[in-house]
């Protein structure tokens, strides 16, 4: 049986991220051999980030990873070249 140290006294890691801008390379979307979607290397991004909790942390430790909101440009027929 493992004693837990309380958490006031355990150390604390805490990361905030206020932003994350993903470049990508803009084309038509007729056309999307030629451009880099940084719409798809976000939502992979958010799968990784999401998984952080489920297979990284301790199941006995508090841990919470949030992506609140995400921005990616306005066009319907064009892709973004950047994704904040």
């Amino acid at each position: 049986m493992s004693t837990r140290v309380p958490q006031e006294e355990e150390e604390r890691k805490e990361l905030t991220l206020r932003s994350l801008k993903i470049k990508g390379r803009q084309t038509h979307a007729s056309t999307p051999h030629r451009g880099n979607d940084p719409i798809v290397q976000a939502a992979s991004t958010i799968m990784r980030l999401q998984t952080i909790v489920a297979r990284e942390v301790d199941p006995l430790d508090f841990a919470v990873v949030t992506v609140a909101a995400i921005n990616a440009g306005d066009a319907e027929n064009v892709s973004t070249t950047d994704f904040i």
